[in-house]
């Protein structure tokens, strides 16, 4: 069996890809000599809000097929070829420790090979036995990367250490399972550093996690890898959507947070911006490969800018929208810097 390639794509791109009656998915598949299909709600859980591209064919053909869709994300988001932008693919769960290699030996010779920065989730996607891993690069470099990382798989399946089953569909109606990493103790939280409030140099990507349509996280490589960060703006809206691909655990907001939201908003004011710093290794290695930014963004009905580094090691995070919104999102991260801390 060939192994197929398979990419998470923000929701609000497919019709994007699909084009006119599926006229442009079509050109693709005959340009590349792929098979490419865009898996339906049913097939997805409920709570994976990017939909999955899937890629068959030879590979050279999927990898032809890889860059006409790693192509349509970026001219959707006016990025061009030559600029880093982040693209997120799923692999089997099973496969993550050989894909990174004895002391991440294997994850670093593609890194070297493509020139791209390679990011693996820590954590399964919620309801799938599937891990995300991020690729910040050119789109050369992000493709080289995407084939490297498949290659290691198809060598799996030729060894039969992968199965056609740990690359099916999953069914939505099965109970989402909980979070594969242990709750971490709750410690002193790192500090949440105000900066000025001016707009950041807005960053994007070509890919990525959980657009939801209430919040936008926007990122490129010129801050962080990305991903389930994913990025062109829809109309924010004050209602929470669904959860983020990567589970990234529950530490009981409910009924507080919509208190939280309740007294902010008697303060009558619709629109205001905010910046922040937060340490750069945080976004790498935590935030961003975990889906946390878009589900903090989908959560709050913010949009979130990730722009240039301030100050050594921070990194400045802009907040757009309701002031209920803003405070909220800034609530939830400094949740997520809590339950992280130990982890960058």
């Amino acid at each position: 069996m060939e192994v197929p390639y398979r990419c998470l794509v923000p929701a609000d791109s497919v019709s994007f890809i699909i084009g006119k009656g599926g006229a442009t998915i079509r050109q693709m598949s005959e340009t590349s000599g792929a098979t490419l299909s865009i898996l339906k709600d049913g097939e997805a859980p409920a709570t994976l809000a990017d939909k999955i591209v899937i890629i068959g064919g030879s590979m050279q053909a999927k990898d032809a097929a890889c860059r006409e869709v790693v192509c349509k994300l970026r001219q959707m988001q006016g990025v061009t070829d030559m600029e880093p932008g982040v693209f997120v693919i799923i692999i089997p769960q099973v496969s993550v420790p050989v894909v990174i290699g004895t002391k991440g030996a294997q994850i670093k010779a593609i890194m070297e090979k493509s020139g791209a920065e390679i990011n693996v989730g820590r954590e399964a996607i919620i309801g799938m036995p599937d891990q995300p891993i991020s690729i910040n690069g050119t789109v050369d470099q992000v493709v080289s990367a995407v084939s490297g990382v498949n290659s290691v798989l198809q060598d799996m399946m030729d060894r039969n250490k992968l199965k056609e089953t740990d690359f099916r569909k999953v069914d939505s109606t099965a109970p989402a399972p909980t979070s594969m990493a242990s709750p971490a103790p709750v410690t002193p939280a790192v500090p949440v550093t105000p900066a000025p409030v001016t707009p950041a140099a807005p960053m994007r990507s070509s890919g990525g996690y959980g657009n939801g349509t209430n919040g936008t996280f926007q990122t490129s490589s010129a801050g962080t890898n990305g991903s389930n960060g994913s990025q062109v703006a829809p109309t924010p809206s004050p209602s929470r959507g669904p959860s983020s691909t990567v589970d990234t655990g529950n530490t009981g907001m409910g009924n507080s947070e919509e208190a939280f939201m309740s007294a902010l908003q008697a303060s009558g004011i619709n629109s205001a911006e905010l910046t922040i710093l937060l340490p750069s290794d945080l976004l790498h290695n935590v935030l961003v490969p975990r889906g946390i930014m878009s589900e903090v963004a989908q959560r709050s009905g913010s949009r979130i800018d990730v722009g240039d580094e301030g100050p050594p090691k921070m990194l400045q995070v802009t907040f757009h929208g309701q002031m209920v919104g803003n405070a909220l999102a800034i609530m939830l991260l400094q949740e997520k810097v809590i339950q992280y801390q130990h982890m960058y």
